[in-house]
C-alpha cells in the first residue's frame, strides 16, 4: 500500500497517503484507493505471505479494532485484535458499483499462502 491514498475512517475519514508498509500499532480502519491487483500480507511471525488477487475492485479495507473495540465487541475475545487483520477487497467510496436491476457485477477475491 506504499504511496497509496486512503480514508481514514479513524480520524473522521480525512484522506491520506500511505508511506511504507501499513504497520498496526493502534485501532486501524482505512480504505485504500485504486490499489492493485495483487495485495500481499507479510506475515513475519509465521513467516508467511498472503497474496490476495481480485478482479472488479480498486479498493480495500484494511481494519484491526484495537483493544478497546476489541473487547467490546461480542464475536471477538478481549486480546483479538493482537492476533486479527482484516484486508478485504471491495468495492467502496470512490470504487463504489451501482448495479441496475437485470444486471450482474462480479467482484472475485483469490486468496494464496505461500
Amino acid at each position: 500500500m506504499d504511496g497509496k491514498s486512503y480514508l481514514d475512517k479513524v480520524d473522521a475519514g480525512n484522506q491520506k497517503l500511505q508511506s511504507g508498509d501499513v504497520k498496526i500499532s493502534s485501532e486501524v480502519d482505512r480504505i485504500y484507493l485504486k490499489v492493485s491487483n495483487d495485495l500481499i500480507i507479510r506475515d513475519a511471525a509465521l513467516k508467511r505471505e498472503i497474496i490476495i488477487r481480485s478482479q472488479g475492485s480498486q479498493t480495500a479495507v484494511v481494519w484491526n479494532p484495537w483493544e478497546k473495540i476489541s473487547k467490546e465487541m461480542a464475536d471477538l475475545l478481549d486480546d483479538d485484535y493482537s492476533r486479527l487483520l482484516c484486508v478485504e477487497t471491495t468495492n467502496a467510496a470512490t470504487d463504489a458499483i451501482l448495479i441496475q436491476p437485470g444486471n450482474r457485477f462480479s467482484l472475485i477475491a483469490q486468496y494464496q499462502v505461500k
